[in-house]
């Protein structure tokens, strides 16, 4: 059941964004508000169940990803920029924007997350360098860019503005970061 009721949750932000009730997940999974509270007390810890997953999810993904002994460098680095939480509302602009505004304290732990998480896009950068397929970068600072950069995709308004998605915005932080803005023509 306590899966059923993170999936109907994720389902219910898709539908009506972090305003559903626990009367409308009740109703979603066809039983009682006290069948919800067996398994979570409130509402606030269900979101909170939900934002531990997608980091712990991403967290996972990262480590595959740099352990693969199957992929180059900078295939590695590639994948571990690109990936998106499964059958999860993270790519969802509204989420996060709503999670801004009504959860702060969950927010807070995402752009702690980015902040601090950068762990593998390191190793693999510096890897990178080493064996040549990198160039001689500053790391440091080209992390502290891709997180400002990810940060701006992650603003509902901005990608609203710009008539984006999530995940269209980040290929495009990939592109211009794996491939720099001179055109071939001018190399």
């Amino acid at each position: 059941m306590y899966i059923r009721i993170l999936e109907a949750a994720i389902e219910e932000i898709n539908l009506k964004g972090l305003k559903f009730t626990m009367s409308d997940l009740a109703r979603e999974l066809g039983v009682s508000k006290r069948t919800l509270y067996e398994h979570f007390s409130s509402k606030e810890e269900i979101v909170a169940t939900i934002v531990s997953r997608i980091l712990e999810e991403v967290a996972v993904k990262e480590e595959q990803i740099y352990h693969d002994t199957t992929l180059a460098t900078v295939d590695k680095l590639k994948a571990i920029l690109a990936i998106m939480p499964q059958k999860s509302v993270v790519v969802n602009p509204r989420f996060l924007e709503e999670l801004k505004r009504y959860h702060p304290k969950e927010w807070k732990r995402i752009t702690e997350y980015l902040d601090d998480e950068w762990n593998f896009v390191k190793q693999v950068l510096e890897e990178g360098i080493e064996n040549g397929s990198i160039r001689l970068i500053n790391v440091t600072l080209l992390i502290k860019m891709m997180n400002v950069l990810l940060r701006e995709l992650l603003d509902h308004r901005f990608l609203l503005a710009n008539q984006i998605t999530t995940d269209e915005g980040i290929q495009s932080l990939i592109d211009t970061i794996m491939n720099g803005i001179v055109s071939e023509n001018n190399k």
